[in-house]
């Protein structure tokens, strides 16, 4: 008759490899997380909401159209008409706003890539390590 035991495995070097390949990318996802993390607070600090931007350039161009004649209005409407509006102004908040929408981008990237690595490294550590072992009982029929 044969007993049946479990034994417990150590780790194996590729187990090692595993865990320790996790935990670096998810260190180093961290850092990157971090990184995108300081450079959008800093943005943000400094930067306007793109509502109070619309907010205030529509207060401004009701104050410009408040304060013109209906001449003056029609005279600059025609020179519009003409020339057309020239060319379009780029505007250091739209591009701010743009460069921190690809940093959030960025930062969910190195989000996703940080829990990857702890699957992988949560894995390698949580993995059964116990292996069937047939034993003889050692007794005769």
């Amino acid at each position: 008759m044969t007993q049946v035991r479990l034994v417990k495995e150590p780790w194996s070097a590729n187990r090692t490899i595993v865990f320790a390949v996790g935990l670096v990318v998810t260190a180093l996802a961290m850092g990157a997380v971090a990184m995108c993390q300081i450079k959008i607070s800093a943005i943000s600090a400094l930067l306007p909401s793109k509502a109070d931007m619309k907010a205030w350039e529509e207060g401004m161009n009701a104050h410009i159209v408040d304060g013109l004649s209906a001449e003056q209005a029609y005279e600059q409407f025609l020179m519009w008409k003409k020339e057309g509006l020239g060319e379009q102004m780029d505007r250091v908040f739209e591009a701010e706003h743009d460069r921190m929408d690809k940093l959030k981008l960025i930062r969910l990237v190195f989000l996703v890539l940080m829990g990857i690595g702890l699957l992988v490294a949560g894995a390698a550590a949580l993995w059964p390590r116990r292996r069937v072992e047939l034993a003889d009982s050692g007794g005769t029929a």
